[in-house]
């Protein structure tokens, strides 16, 4: 039996960095001749793999965000409650997203509403 494998692509910019609706990682950046390299992981090694991306990520300041369509994330309310949400990557999450709206544990959120409703009452 032929063992899957995780294709790993180039991309521009944001580099190293995973896409997980993609499954894939990108390394180098893009560059003219090199877009088609492919480096191979075996699904054996996938989460190690993974794991290293996430604090690379991390410590250049890439944020976490869901896997589309299987992983929920939390947010403030216009209420000012904590809410949860599946991202389904539509405008709403990508507006949450991009406004910094959007945690991965309750914790975070909840840690971000004190603060803005600190900020809010204290002017």
């Amino acid at each position: 039996m032929k063992e899957k494998v995780l294709e790993v692509k180039e991309v521009a910019r944001e580099c190293p960095n995973y896409e997980h609706d993609k499954d894939k990682l990108y390394l180098r950046g893009k560059r003219e001749g090199k877009d088609d390299d492919l480096i191979i992981v075996y699904l054996l090694n996938k989460q190690d793999f993974l794991d290293k991306i996430d604090k690379i990520n991390a410590k250049y300041g890439k944020r976490w965000r869901a896997k589309p369509r299987d992983e929920s994330y939390y947010y403030i309310s216009e209420r000012g409650n904590v809410e949860r949400d599946i991202d389904y990557n539509c405008l709403e999450d990508d507006f949450r997203y991009n406004f910094g709206n959007y945690f991965k544990t309750e914790t975070e959120a909840e840690i971000a509403r004190i603060k803005i409703k600190k900020l809010l009452l204290e002017g």
